[in-house]
């Protein structure tokens, strides 16, 4: 039971680094930035939710938080003028200031849990972009 837990939960975090590194700042055009933006806010809780055990307050602030970072990020992408190099900054600088906000609402146990994602998340997306670079297919991020 525990290997299949621990295989639900790099399960899971594999599909959010899919989500984020394979996301809006390659494949999203202006027409469809907000979709995309909800469907990251949407996997971004449910990961939050599941793996931070967040109590009703943490979850709605959580979630409001989110809510308006899917809507700063979609208001970037829509800016069909921006460079890639541009959008990948700016959607970065969202992320982490979200992230530093998330964490203040956090007790230091969930704090730390969420610490060991962030870095989980980061690593695994080194490693994608390793294999990518290793493969010759251009940057996802």
């Amino acid at each position: 039971m525990r290997r299949f837990i621990k295989f639900l939960y790099h399960a899971l975090i594999g599909l959010l680094l899919t989500a984020n590194c394979f996301s809006a700042e390659r494949v999203t055009t202006p027409a469809n930035a907000k979709a995309t933006a909800q469907r990251m806010k949407s996997s971004s809780v449910n990961l939050l939710l599941n793996q931070l055990q967040l109590v009703r307050d943490q979850a709605n602030a959580v979630e409001r938080i989110l809510e308006r970072e899917a809507e700063e990020i979609a208001a970037i992408l829509e800016i069909s003028e921006l460079t890639q190099d541009e959008v990948d900054q700016q959607v970065l600088e969202v992320r982490e200031k979200n992230a530093i906000e998330i964490s203040t609402i956090l007790s230091p146990e969930q704090k730390t849990r969420f610490e060991r994602l962030i870095s989980e998340i980061k690593q695994r997306k080194a490693e994608i972009k390793k294999h990518l670079a290793t493969k010759n297919i251009s940057d996802p991020e």
